[in-house]
């Protein structure tokens, strides 16, 4: 195997149970030790420290990793392999980020983070990466907002809020989002009030940065290390998570699934312990999907799709508890719209003088119906219609010269597209 590969496959395989094992030193505490050991004899120019010094990193990996595995219960040879393993995993994530792979960055940093709890360094990189993750995907939902794709847009202000649960532009975006998802659903006066209400809870966040900057300040904990500052930010947080709790129980009872999402979410981000938010995005994620499928049963039927849109109702029918009924409502529509669809093809049929087809299309409506609007009296006098002409067609043997030219003229009447009636008609009149 090659020195590099051989060293990214040492920090996959063994990265998680050194961690585990050894205990957690400050990474910048570490690298002045090693500049000191790399000064000392020319014995010393190959340690791990001095490698790592050097920027040898997987080098340094290799080495520690192979002193390691011949001596496993020396501290010092656990350390040197911690060390390294720290160091070729924050240089990895240095790279990743320079060249925007900013995701695969942040895992190396977080692995870091995990071997040494006290890095600086590694605390440091984890908070510039996730907050510039959140940047991005909150500059992507302000695209999405600002081009009305709602939806979207509220994925990514989410996404946004996940790598940065303070990022307070991606809130207030997502906010918004839900305002106008809620317009859009046709919410009624009362909801625009509520919302304005709402819009006092911006007060609660002030409440809640200023708490936050005295925290910062405090030298005053009490006997579990906490401030009082951050008693009163918590119960901020607590407050503004049950206001858009509530208001997303409203929203969802008002059948307003996404918006309700929204609201939950918001709730999320500044109580994540809230269950009843937990239980609510979770409930409401699935639902906004089983409403994206009712949408598509629906533009099914439109285009005259029955069994497709059949097969597409059901399947989101078994897939919620809580709009079951608007699924059979639009299931139970179906066949009378089939036998519309059906009707208006059988009279553009008689219209075609398409009889057969016609007669056809009648009769199955009324295999499946007693009685639906004129269909019988319709296949009735086509029937009757049809006869009539075959009969007339049929006592064509024998007749010559006007008799002949009287009963074709006759069928014409009744049936112009008849068999070879015009063509026999153009015919007697050409000899004339």
């Amino acid at each position: 195997m090659l020195r590099e590969d051989r060293s990214e496959a040492v920090v996959s395989r063994h990265l998680v149970p050194i961690a585990m094992k050894i205990a957690a030193l400050t990474l910048l505490t570490l690298l002045p030790l090693a500049a000191c050991r790399a000064a000392d004899a020319g014995t010393e120019a190959h340690t791990v420290r001095y490698l790592v010094a050097q920027g040898e990193y997987k080098d340094a990996l290799r080495q520690a990793h192979d002193a390691w595995l011949l001596a496993p219960d020396d501290a010092a040879a656990e350390e040197d392999y911690r060390f390294a393993s720290v160091a070729l995993l924050l240089e990895r994530g240095r790279r990743a980020t320079f060249e925007d792979h900013d995701e695969q960055a942040l895992k190396d940093f977080e692995q870091a983070l995990e071997l040494a709890p006290d890095s600086h360094e590694a605390q440091s990189w984890v908070y510039k990466t996730r907050t510039k993750l959140s940047d991005r995907w909150y500059r992507l939902a302000r695209d999405r907002h600002a081009s009305d794709r709602l939806f979207d847009a509220a994925d990514a202000y989410e996404k946004a809020l996940d790598y940065d649960s303070d990022n307070m532009d991606a809130l207030q975006g997502l906010y918004r989002v839900g305002m106008q998802l809620a317009h859009r659903e046709g919410l009624a006066k009362d909801y625009y009030n509520e919302g304005l209400e709402a819009l006092r809870d911006v007060k609660l966040e002030i409440a809640r940065s200023r708490f936050d900057y005295a925290d910062k300040y405090s030298t005053e904990e009490d006997s579990r290390g906490e401030s009082r500052a951050a008693k009163r930010r918590r119960e901020v947080d607590t407050a503004l998570a049950q206001r858009f709790v509530a208001s997303a129980l409203d929203l969802e009872e008002q059948g307003y699934f996404a918006a309700a999402r929204g609201e939950y979410r918001i709730a999320l981000t500044r109580d994540p312990d809230n269950r009843a938010a937990k239980e609510g995005y979770a409930r409401m994620q699935n639902e906004a999907q089983v409403l994206e499928v009712y949408k598509a049963g629906e533009m099914a039927i439109r285009r005259g799709e029955f069994d497709n849109a059949v097969e597409i109702l059901q399947a989101g029918r078994s897939q919620t508890a809580v709009q079951q009924d608007r699924f059979d409502e639009l299931l139970g529509e179906i066949d009378d719209l089939r036998t519309k669809a059906a009707y208006e093809q059988g009279l553009n049929y008689e219209h075609d003088f398409r009889l057969n087809e016609a007669a056809q299309v009648y009769r199955d409506i009324l295999a499946e119906r007693d009685f639906y609007e004129d269909v019988r009296a319709r296949l009735t006098s086509v029937e009757e219609l049809i006869a009539q002409v075959e009969e007339l067609y049929a006592s064509l043997d024998g007749l010559e010269g006007e008799e002949l030219e009287a009963t074709l003229t006759k069928i014409e009447l009744l049936w112009p597209e008849y068999r070879d009636v015009e063509q026999r008609l153009e015919s007697l009149r050409a000899e004339r």
